[in-house]
């Protein structure tokens, strides 16, 4: 049985989740509360266990709750305190392997997404405004192999 839990944290932000320890684990962070709804409900209606925080804090704090053992992380780029990049950086010093994709209004090039042709850090992009459909899309891409089989990421230090 699903449980929602919708609530104000402490630091001003709402969290959302829809926990089942069988199905994928997302978190997504994004500072519009419209949006993190939008994206739970579009990626909850896909199958996936969805957390949904409103800053970049609040997702470190949660990261660090779960033991790391999120399958994808879906973060915007301008977040309050502390921007996509940072939580990412301080991720991957918990578990080097943690996927996530950088969901933002910005250009991927202002953003620093994209340097030189290349793309660093993050493992896709999704400019904002976008379709829940094109969500979805590629989240499936970034879990699931060609072959549509669940790829596996061990949790904690990379391993």
């Amino acid at each position: 049985m699903k449980k929602t839990a919708c609530g104000r944290a402490s630091c001003g932000g709402m969290k959302m989740s829809v926990g089942s320890p069988e199905k994928q684990k997302i978190l997504v962070v994004d500072d519009e509360e419209t949006i993190c709804r939008m994206m739970t409900r579009a990626l909850v209606h896909a199958g996936y266990d969805v957390y949904c925080v409103l800053d970049g804090y609040k997702a470190l704090e949660l990261f660090e709750e779960h033991n790391g053992e999120f399958d994808l992380l879906i973060l915007d780029y301008a977040l309050p305190g502390i921007n996509g990049y940072e939580v990412l950086a301080r991720v991957r010093s918990l578990r080097k392997d943690a996927r996530a994709i950088l969901s933002s209004g910005y250009a991927a090039g202002e953003t620093g997404y994209v340097r030189n042709g290349e793309t660093h850090q993050f493992n896709g992009f999704l400019p904002k405004p976008y379709h829940m459909h094109e969500l979805v899309k590629m989240v499936e891409q970034h879990l699931y192999d060609c072959k549509g089989e669940a790829t596996s990421l061990g949790a904690g230090n990379g391993a």
